[in-house]
């Protein structure tokens, strides 16, 4: 974040009595290290091919908030692991972390965030892409281009 945009967003949460809620920690090489310090995570992209930092927010247990783009609406769960709004409606950004700072939204429970994403975890994944590949090679009753079944099943996780 450049030195302008973080005065502007410093000043807007002063307008908004918000500046002992809001810890400005500015770049960090391994922004993990003090996720736990953190309520939820605000992605604002509007373009987003798969928002990898939604599913690695997700499975240390952190609610996020993003634009609706579409790598996130693959990831985001209304209410069970977080919100999405739609990119570029400041306001409906702002509606939403404000409820979550007055308490009238409830930030859902980090073991439902962790479970919700458990879909994206690599060995899920691996076998998804094993069994897809192995219904195909059956589907193709041994076709040259996937002749080696046995070599599937022991990638298998």
């Amino acid at each position: 974040m450049t030195g302008q945009t973080k005065k502007k967003l410093m000043n807007c949460a002063h307008r908004y009595g918000m500046t002992d809620r809001i810890e400005w920690l500015g770049w960090k090489v391994d922004p993990w290290e003090n996720i736990e310090s953190a309520s939820a995570l605000v992605l604002t992209s509007t373009v987003e091919g798969f928002p990898m930092v939604l599913s690695e927010a997700m499975a240390r247990g952190l609610p996020c908030v993003s634009s609706d783009c579409a790598g996130a609406r693959d990831i985001v769960e209304t209410g069970v692991n977080g919100w999405l709004y739609k990119a570029g409606q400041a306001e409906e950004l702002a509606a939403i972390l404000e409820g979550i700072v007055m308490g009238d939204r409830q930030l859902p429970q980090s073991s439902a965030v962790r479970a919700s994403v458990s879909r994206f975890d690599s060995s899920n994944v691996v076998k998804e892409i094993i069994d897809a590949c192995a219904a195909e090679c059956a589907r193709r009753n041994g076709s040259p281009r996937f002749h080696n079944k046995e070599r599937l099943d022991s990638l298998r996780p």
